[in-house]
């Protein structure tokens, strides 16, 4: 592929940077995909034809149960904003428009007209990407690749499918980028869903009797037959049986991940419904029938990082007077992190509004927003603290000097103070990878505009996390667990969850300057007001050190 000079990992550049801007789309791709990718440059939002979806859903069941209307009012606003911006949507801009501007007054005939046009963006939409990447006036690198990966996980293609496809188009040089996004078009329109049938050996109390027509049970002597047809002389899994779970899915790891998500079902049904110690135990692993591979099978890992706690030495200081509100947020926040889908956001929104809340304030959704706000103040730092590190081992200017005499006590503030400075001034951090360039590109962005990059900022977490908070309302509320955002909620938002916990964690437990959560963000509304301003502060300092 033009452009692509990979060394160990794709994104790792040898001697050089990646200036291209299709080649940075690519590499942020690879962010958006990597399980371990970091929160701040993690995927935050869903794609346009599912934003559209979510739209037709909350007004149907506002319609249906006459629930109070500001959750559809805010889709509403929030798909209208991304389809202003999204090539792909621009041919249907005027009725898609149309219909979103009537908002909690959509008809029946309304959200059927809505589903349509969404189905004609859908039709074409990275068709449309790939030409617009090739203009000379192209959408912006992170805007393209957010679109691009958004749509793609939306569509039901699991991150390791989508990764291992990016990845192997290094070992094609004749293929350009644009050429990429369209063979991505093909992969939507040839790879439907189908039947995959997924062995998973485990341990259980008795002999599984009266199942599902789709799951089947193995005894220890069949399972370990079908493992060696599978694997040959590979290492096997010690186990006492196995079920086979038949599910219809794009690829073999969402498969995995789908068959994974129903025994952890399992283990809860027999967790309440057999009392005593027996549970059900899988190996750790699954075998796809008909692929050679083994597949990992972990329980579901959302990237709720409060690394605050580790950091302060305060991962075991559990007491009961010492910050009580925030140990029983930190609880309830945990069934975002491996919970079940209902468990999580259940879980997690009541660790937000448990700590974002004044006693008897009514209109429980701006926690969301002040958490956002939090999270918003927070980038900047997240961002230059590993450019910070990466120029200190790789460059040799005055900046990489001072970086490197700072003392082993130092904190990581002092490091990114530095580096904004350096950056307020015009230097350039070295990037070791594209990822690194990119990121770079942002901090510069968020240092010379400081209110329009950390406002958009704002909104994309508030919309990630308004839409936790709606949800949660259709779980607790409705009894659903079907919506169509379900699982693109827990993809995009327990990481930013999970950063504006970290942030409260360490205003609370560092030894000046303490505040709550409630304090917390007040003091970002106001920083992020004043960056306006002549009383704008440094990006590093809008929550303090």
């Amino acid at each position: 592929m033009p452009g692509f000079r990979i060394a160990t990992h794709p994104g790792v550049l040898q001697n050089a940077l990646v200036h291209s801007k299709s080649d940075l789309v690519v590499f942020r791709l690879f962010d958006f995909l990597h399980r371990r990718t970091p929160w701040h440059r993690r995927l935050w939002t869903i794609g346009t034809v599912l934003s559209l979806q979510e739209v037709v859903e909350y007004s149907r069941i506002r319609r249906e149960s006459r629930t109070p209307a500001d959750g559809l009012v805010y889709v509403c606003k929030a798909a209208k904003r991304e389809v202003a911006h999204d090539p792909a949507a621009a041919a249907y801009i005027g009725e898609i428009t149309a219909v979103l501007d009537r908002g909690d007054q959509m008809s029946a005939d309304d959200e059927n007209r809505l589903m349509h046009l969404s189905a004609r963006v859908d039709e074409r939409y990275l068709e449309v990407w790939a030409g617009a990447i090739e203009l000379p006036d192209s959408p912006p690198v992170e805007r393209t690749a957010r679109s691009i990966a958004s749509h793609l996980l939306d569509k039901g293609f699991s991150s390791d499918h989508l990764y291992r496809w990016l990845d192997a188009a290094r070992h094609r040089p004749e293929v350009s980028h644009s050429d990429l996004i369209r063979e991505g078009h093909e992969m939507c329109e040839t790879t439907r869903s189908r039947r995959y049938d997924v062995l998973v050996p485990c341990f259980v109390p008795g002999i599984p009797t009266k199942l599902p027509p789709a799951v089947a049970w193995l005894s220890a002597e069949l399972a370990a037959a079908r493992i060696q047809e599978i694997v040959g002389d590979a290492k096997k899994p010690r186990h006492a049986g196995a079920f086979v779970v038949s599910v219809n899915e794009r690829d073999p790891w969402a498969a995995v991940d789908a068959a994974g998500h129903l025994m952890a079902r399992v283990a809860a049904r027999v967790q309440v419904g057999r009392p005593g110690p027996d549970t059900v135990r899988t190996s750790g692993v699954a075998f796809v029938i008909g692929n050679n591979r083994t597949f990992r099978l972990d329980p579901p890992r959302r990237q709720l990082d409060i690394h605050s706690l580790y950091r302060q030495e305060k991962l075991f200081a559990v007491d009961p007077d010492d910050f009580p509100q925030l140990d029983d947020a930190l609880e309830l926040a945990a069934y975002l992190e491996t919970g079940s889908p209902g468990a999580a956001v259940t879980g997690g929104w009541a660790a937000i509004e448990g700590l974002l809340m004044y006693p008897g304030e009514r209109g429980h959704v701006i926690a969301a927003d002040r958490l956002a706000a939090i999270v918003a103040c927070s980038v900047g730092r997240a961002e230059l603290t590993p450019l910070a590190h990466t120029h200190a081992d790789m460059a040799t200017d005055e900046l990489a000097t001072q970086l490197k005499a700072l003392p082993a006590e130092a904190s990581n503030y002092q490091r990114v103070l530095l580096a904004e400075n350096f950056v307020r001034d015009g230097g350039v951090l070295v990037s070791a990878s594209a990822s690194d360039k990119a990121a770079f590109d942002r901090v510069a962005g968020i240092v010379s505009e400081p209110h329009a990059v950390l406002e958009r900022v704002r909104t994309y977490v508030q919309d990630s996390l308004r839409r936790l908070y709606n949800q949660r309302n259709l779980v607790m509320h409705g009894g659903s667990f079907r919506s169509c955002a379900l699982g693109a909620t827990l993809r995009t938002t327990p990481p930013l969850v999970g950063a504006g916990l970290d942030r409260v964690v360490h205003a609370q437990l560092r030894r000046y300057e303490t505040h709550t959560a409630l304090e917390l963000s007040a003091r970002a509304h106001a920083e992020l007001d004043l960056l306006k301003g002549a009383g704008a502060g440094r990006v590093v300092d809008l929550l303090g050190r």
